[in-house]
């Protein structure tokens, strides 16, 4: 029977022994009820402690739940916690419990002894009913008084779930007799008390406090006692029958005090709050770094009017108390007819009870804050400051996984911040978790939004089972195909509130009746009949905001008029007539403040309201007369500005929020007045088309900043400092001018959409580009919106298309915010001391800012030109195999060799969107959905794999069907179908809905088929193959449409994609000369001449969106571009990446190239950059080594035979005559010398089948020797042979070095510990000639010397190459150290003897700046990602990734071919002098 009892101790057990109180306090209601006094009443929350209490609603500050009710005396002195008898049976079980522990006792053995505790005995069954029947008299009696009665009925419905035969099996040692008696003795005053309504305010609220205390209790009772897992309850109990005990006796003391209260007010202040554990101080700093959304909690405001929709919120509180409900619930309904007003209703009622976890308010004006990415990780904010528990769990969460405290992704923080620290906890009682407004969280086909409905429609599941999550939304299409998939397994059901209409009229009367009630007071007149009431409220239709609407219009009143004569003259032709819509509302109140024959009112009317449906944002009063100060002045009339948009607003009260104070957001009341307003067949006269605020709107922003925009903004006081770290940077923020925030986010939105003024916004355009510009950045840093601002600059393109100059000056603006976002968006005065300062000379935004007047640093080095690589990023520890741009443009989604899809942000490549795993095998083909929604992956398995797009989860099972890998996928242009093309010869068809195939497979390849596209117009299905031929098929029938075109060199063909219009076909050949053959569709035939260039197979080819231009990746590690009408390449080769190129494609403006390689890395071209640079080729040092008497060192560079040498001594460049002095030295044969042992009798090489692996291979028998050597996680990349043959040294793509005995080479073992320390994959290893020593070489970015005897790291590690180590050697003498790295460098370092004995550290000081003698320069400068930083972490400067090669760390000797760069910082003023850097030297 106690099978299952014994559970994990739950991490909350330290709170259960802080519950002594609850017993103390309960006795006091008792008492009130016998004695009388005339002490004061405890003082009750004011109506400014719930207003701050609402911005902060899990805040212990702030909050009053009913947990405990603690009775305070004189002296504050708090009763200990009463231990249990120590002969009783829980006493018995404790003790037996803890010599289990301590002697390794059999659980079953402690059940036995634990169960005389489980089976006290059924006294308490007749007491529990008749306490039951009291609490039932009790919700009678106080039916009429609203604030107490919801919690009343609750109470009778949670106590009525506990059934008699199960409490009667536990009555806790006589502790639960004593807490039901102590109830009923209360509840037999309570009701003795007769009519309760008429009581005064000071019993009334102990009524409520009793009330609420029993909810509380009444839930433990049933959470101890109750339903399905009692036995595993009362097990634990048992065994932790301490704790229990101890919050039974104070429950039962919380009620002895309430007793005592309702009669003696002598008794001092009763207070019902929740017992917070305190946590320590390093808990409360995690969860400070958390992204959560303030001012989104319940507000009071917003709640029914009290005694209105209690039908509906009694229905939700049942649905919450009852353990066998759905987990959530979803409440639809239409604008206006009450769902926030419940959702608050219910959010307060929770609140009260101490229940309410958290409370996230969505709202369409503030969605840029309020979005579905900060929903979870408020949530688990919100949890945290509620329940000390769940904040000590989650805290452990954060410090383990400190990324995920400012994660944007949304299923990471469901996973960890909220599923795995909530089922660590133990919850008594139900928690509710409010969400409402769920249609405005963003737009309606948003990834992200998409993803959070999944979550709150199918994973809610994975929280404690007593969790309910109440959503409030409308029905719009995304929620209701959601409620329609329901199954009876899913964990929600749903509330249509337009079912409750009935209710909602009645309510609709009382709300009316309560509304006017005050107005007809202050009029002294008799207000309105109550049939003109009921009448109204029918008119209402069951909207709450038509009748709110209608009563704010009626407390608009002109002097001298009573509520009656306003109602004759505003509504009671309404009542007389036919139905009267929201919408004839909106019009009749509109029509009494704006005639329309009055054109200047007419005109201040649609130009105000124009500002304020076309923002971007809801502005306040203050800032909208700004920006409509700057672009209009004054209007026809002579009014000002303010003026102008005052005479409106005043009379908008009944429309609009925030009217009254001028710093509050203005912003309609509901959101069907501004539906109203935008579509014109409702509003009629009334209509503001949505665009016509946008020309008032784009010259105003733009003025604004030119007005208000100044350097150094925030009196930011050192450029040490980043900006997140920077003190009390949102107060100064908010200090700015009133809208200029807005006006730098938005100002692109309005001007992409400006249509009329235009040369007088291109004034105020070529005013802020000359001279506030790099302002304009600083609050773009400060504010982080980097990401974006490229894309705001690109928004004016338009605009000064038909000015050269102009457009000019803009792309090198849009090239300086790319080149530097990451610096930017750091720090802003680095937009001046790092940005500015390493602009290339020839930049216009150069030439326009930095003069004699600015003191930035000097770069002796510093290019002329722009980077051709704008920015590179290691993708995935593997290679990059396949590449897809998203339909819109902003997203790149990329696949592996090890079976990992990454999708990242177009613009900023290091920003992560989503990752997806799961796909066994590499990753070789990945495409998108026309609609951008789905995204197909083609695996080496043969499988294809589904996945959403915008929240990376897989879509039905895999897709089989192939048996060999898929090389290539793609979708029809209708989206209906995909296309996919495998190693076993044929095509296949799928249905993209249902993932099945479709029809048999096309067959007719006779070897591979690499690659398969759709014509554009969706006729054809175009399939290449290594068998030299492109066939098309008929999409519908799947026949041959045709003979197949043939490369005519009889060459495989590897690559092809159709142009944008569908003339052209663009094949990539498998040639020693690899050519691109351009095929003209209509005539299959070959047109024009090949695109000659490349040297190795063409890849992968893409168009430019206007069909112009091609661009072209190949396994000759280079990407080009072509132009089509030429057939001509457009500027040099773009040589970078260290891999062969597998996928390329232009970015959505066509002004990049992103391309993937198997370097592992994405790189973004900037081709604006292609024309100016000439870059011959440029590849990793792919090999390396010293001559036999250490003088030379000799090099090859990837892709190239010719084998390049410099001294030793000077660094420099050795001519052909000088190397013949060795004449024994053959350079040619340092290829892969060092993957063989010394002897050359064995070679190692990875495991054909387990890249892993290592297999040992006999050279001169050509046969494996000995099985495959086994250990690492990962692709083995490196091997090395100790100088006497017995030792063989492994380097993994898992980070580790591994060392082999091979003395027996037939029986090789592992041979010591596995040496720890690179945190990225080990590329190259090499021996000292004693064989003691180990030199690992890694990308990343540096190289180890380990000890092989004791398997540890001897000193510092080199800090040798900033983009990763290809290769090293050692001198013969051991004195040098050559690496190779993929920066193209070739370095050469020293060893002293400091490598044995300094101490390891995590970065080297570099030695690259010159700094003034009169200046103290800090102990050590060191780099990591690219800053330059001192001993303190204050960021001296950021260098970009082209200038980090030629960087001079300690111990480097030369940097072969590379001049060192020098940041010249004598005459620059940074640090605490930064602003001195713009204005001049004093």
């Amino acid at each position: 029977m106690f099978h299952g009892a014994w559970i994990s101790l739950p991490s909350s057990f330290h709170l259960l022994e802080t519950m002594p109180k609850f017993k103390k306090s309960f006795k006091a209601v008792r008492g009130l009820f016998t004695r009388r006094s005339t002490t004061p009443a405890p003082e009750q929350s004011t109506a400014s402690d719930l207003e701050d209490a609402k911005d902060h609603p899990h805040d212990p500050a702030m909050l009053k739940p009913v947990v405990n009710i603690e009775h305070r005396t004189g002296s504050d002195a708090a009763d200990e916690p009463i231990p249990p008898p120590a002969t009783s049976p829980v006493a018995e079980a404790q003790k037996t419990f803890d010599d289990a522990h301590r002697l390794g006792r059999r659980k079953s053995e402690v059940v036995q002894v634990a169960q005389p505790a489980l089976n006290a005995g059924a006294e308490a069954v007749d007491v529990w009913s008749e306490l039951v029947d009291k609490v039932r008299v009790f919700s009678r009696l106080v039916e009429d008084v609203g604030d107490i009665h919801p919690y009343a009925k609750m109470a009778t419905t949670i106590l009525l779930s506990v059934t008699k035969p199960i409490l009667a099996q536990d009555s806790r040692d006589k502790a639960t007799q004593e807490l039901l008696d102590e109830m009923k003795h209360v509840y037999d005053l309570a009701t003795a008390a007769g009519q309760l309504s008429d009581l005064d305010k000071h019993r009334r609220d102990l009524l409520k406090s009793l009330s609420l205390q029993t909810v509380e209790c009444a839930s433990f009772i049933r959470e101890q006692y109750g339903q399905k897992r009692f036995w595993a309850r009362a097990g634990k109990n048992a065994i932790l029958g301490y704790g229990v005990d101890a919050k039974i006796t104070n429950y039962s003391k919380a009620f002895r005090d309430l007793r005592g209260r309702f009669t003696d007010r002598a008794v001092l202040a009763t207070e019902i709050r929740v017992v917070v554990s305190l946590s320590d101080i390093s808990e409360m700093i995690e969860l400070q770094s958390l992204t959560h959304v303030r001012g989104a909690g319940w507000n009071k405001t917003k709640a029914c009017l009290s005694g209105t929709r209690t039908k509906t919120l009694d229905a939700l509180s049942d649905w919450i108390n009852d353990p066998e409900a759905s987990r959530v619930r979803f409440l639809i309904g239409a604008s206006g007819t009450g769902k926030s007003s419940i959702a608050h209703s219910i959010g307060l009622r929770f609140e009260a009870l101490g229940r309410l976890g958290s409370f996230f308010a969505f709202d369409r004006n503030f969605q840029r804050d309020r979005n579905p990415e900060s929903v979870f990780s408020t949530l688990a904010h919100n949890l945290a400051q509620w329940n000390a528990d769940f904040k000590h769990e989650l805290a452990a969460v954060i410090r383990e996984k400190g990324w995920l405290a400012q994660s944007p992704d949304i299923s990471s923080q469901w996973d960890h911040l909220v599923v795995e620290p909530a089922n660590k906890v133990v919850f008594l009682g139900p928690v509710l978790v409010v969400f409402d407004a769920f249609d405005e969280c963003g737009p309606l086909n948003d990834r992200s939004r998409k993803l959070l409905l999944q979550h709150l429609a199918k994973n809610v599941a994975q929280l404690p089972p007593n969790f309910r999550v109440l959503v409030t939304t409308r029905s719009e299409d995304d929620v209701m195909r959601e409620l329609k998939a329901r199954t009876p397994d899913s964990p929600f059901d749903y509330v249509d509130l337009n079912d409750n209409r009935d209710e909602a009229t009645s309510d609709i009367e009382r709300y009316i009746s309560h509304e006017l009630s005050d107005i007809a007071d202050d009029d002294d007149d008799e207000g309105l009949p109550l049939a003109q009431i009921q009448a109204f409220a029918v008119k209402a239709e069951g909207l709450f905001m038509w009748a709110a609407t209608a009563c704010r219009a009626l407390q608009d009143r002109p002097a001298g008029t009573t509520l009656r004569e306003r109602f004759d003259s505003r509504f009671a032709a309404i009542l007389s007539g036919g139905p009267y819509s929201l919408d004839d509302l909106y019009a009749g109140i509109l029509s009494e403040h704006f005639l329309d024959a009055e054109d200047v009112a007419m005109s201040r009317f649609r130009s105000v309201m124009a500002q304020i449906i076309s923002a971007a944002e809801p502005l306040s009063v203050d800032a909208l007369i700004a920006i409509h100060r700057c672009a209009r002045g004054r209007d026809g009339s002579g009014s000002s500005s303010s003026e102008a948009v005052a005479l409106v607003l005043r009379h908008m009260g009944a429309l609009l929020s925030g009217v009254k104070d001028r710093s509050t957001v203005i912003q309609p009341l509901h959101t069907s007045f501004r539906d109203f307003l935008v579509a014109e067949d409702r509003s009629g006269r009334w209509h503001i088309p949505p665009n016509a605020g946008h020309d008032l709107m784009a010259i105003g922003t733009l003025r604004v900043m030119n007005k208000d925009l100044v350097f150094n903004i925030c009196r930011l006081a050192s450029s040490y400092t980043r900006n997140d770290k920077v003190p009390g940077l949102r107060a100064r923020l908010r200090s700015l001018p009133p809208g200029l925030i807005y006006c730098a986010r938005h100002w692109g939105h309005h001007i992409s959409h400006a249509v009329d003024g235009l040369p007088e916004l291109r004034k105020a355009l070529r005013q802020f580009m000359n001279e506030r510009v790099l302002f304009w950045l600083e609050i773009v840093s400060l504010c982080d919106f980097m990401n974006v601002a490229a894309a705001i600059l690109q928004s004016a393109n338009d605009l000064i298309k038909d000015d050269t100059e102009a457009t000019a000056y803009l792309r090198d603006l849009v090239l300086f915010v790319r080149n530097f976002n990451e610096t930017m968006t750091v720090s802003a005065p680095h937009i001046y001391i790092s940005a500015l300062a390493f602009t290339p000379t020839s930049s216009l935004v150069r030439q326009r800012f930095v003069t004699e007047r600015v003191s930035l640093p000097v770069i002796p080095q510093l290019k002329a030109t722009w980077p051709l690589a704008q920015d590179v990023h290691l993708l995935f520890v593997d290679w990059v195999l396949s590449m897809a741009k998203s339909p819109d443009g902003r997203h790149i989604v990329a696949g592996s060799r090890q079976g990992g899809i990454r999708i990242v942000d177009a613009e900023s490549i290091r920003k992560p969107v989503l990752f997806m795993a799961g796909m066994k095998g590499p990753v070789w083909s990945v495409a998108y959905s026309p609609d951008g929604r789905t995204i197909v992956s083609g695996c080496g398995n043969s499988n294809l794999r589904r996945w959403d797009a915008q929240t990376g989860e897989a879509i039905g099972p895999p897709m089989r069907g192939h048996s060999g890998p898929v090389y290539s996928v793609a979708f029809t242009p209708d989206g209906r179908y995909i296309i996919s093309g495998s190693g076993d010869r044929t095509v296949c068809r799928w249905d993209a809905l249902s993932g099945e195939a479709v029809g048999e497979p096309l067959r007719g390849h006779s070897n591979e088929v690499r690659c398969v596209a759709c014509s554009p117009r969706g006729q054809h299905i175009i399939s290449a193959s290594l068998d030299s031929t492109v066939r098309f098929w008929d999409a519908v029938t799947g026949a041959p449409d045709g003979p197949p075109l043939r490369n005519p060199w009889g060459r495989g063909v590897f690559s092809l994609s159709p142009s944008p219009s569908g003339h052209l076909l663009a094949v990539g050949v498998i040639h020693q000369d690899a050519r691109i053959l351009l095929w003209d569709t209509d005539k299959r035939a070959v047109t024009g001449n090949p695109l000659r260039g490349h040297s190795q197979d063409v890849t992968s080819i893409s168009w430019s969106s206007d069909g112009r231009r091609l661009v072209s990746a190949s396994n000759d590690m280079s990407v080009r571009v072509w132009d089509v009408q030429t057939r001509e390449a457009i500027g040099e080769p773009l040589f970078g990446h260290t891999g062969g190129v597998t996928g390329v494609t232009f970015s959505h403006d066509g002004q990049l190239v992103l391309s993937g390689a198997c370097d592992c890395m994405l790189r973004v071209w900037n081709l604006a950059a292609i024309h100016e640079e000439r870059n011959t080729r440029s590849n990793q040092v792919q090999s390396i080594a010293f001559s036999p008497d250490g003088r030379l060192v000799a090099a090859r560079f990837g892709g190239s035979p010719e084998v390049q040498f410099w001294s030793c001594e000077t660094g420099d460049p050795v001519a052909e005559r000088e190397r013949e002095r060795d004449s024994s030295w053959n350079p040619d044969d340092v290829w892969r010398v060092w993957n063989h042992s010394a002897d050359r009798k064995y070679a190692a090489v990875q495991h054909d089948a387990d890249y892993s692996s290592i297999q040992l291979i006999d050279v001169e028998a050509r046969r494996n020797v000995a099985h495959p050597l086994r250990g690492h996680r990962d692709t083995v990349h490196a091997f090395a042979f100790s100088p006497n043959g017995h030792t063989l040294a492994s380097g993994s793509a898992d980070t580790t070095i591994r060392l082999w005995d091979i003395t027996d080479a037939g029986d090789p073992k592992p041979s010591g510990d596995v040496l720890k320390g690179h945190t990225n994959a080990v590329i190259a290893l090499a021996f000292f000639s004693d064989g003691r020593r180990l030199l690992s070489g890694s990308w990343d970015s540096t190289m180890r010397i380990w000890d092989v005897e004791s398997c540890q790291q001897l000193g510092v590690p080199f800090q040798a190459h900033p983009t990763g180590v290809t290769c090293i050697a050692i001198s013969p003498a051991g004195d040098y150290i050559v690496s190779g790295g993929y920066d193209t460098t070739v370095r050469v370092w020293q060893l002293d003897g400091t490598q044995a004995s300094s101490p390891i550290i995590e970065r080297q000081p570099i030695m690259n700046l010159a700094i003034a003698e009169e200046t103290a320069a800090p102990l050590q400068l060191q780099m990591h990602d690219g800053w330059i930083f001192d001993e303190k972490s204050n960021l001296i400067v950021n260098v970009p990734d082209e200038y980090r090669a030629a960087l001079w760390w300690p111990r480097l000797r030369f940097i072969l071919g590379r001049t060192p760069v020098v940041i010249d910082f004598r005459d620059a003023r940074y640090g605490t002098r930064w602003e001195e850097c713009w204005t001049g030297r004093d």
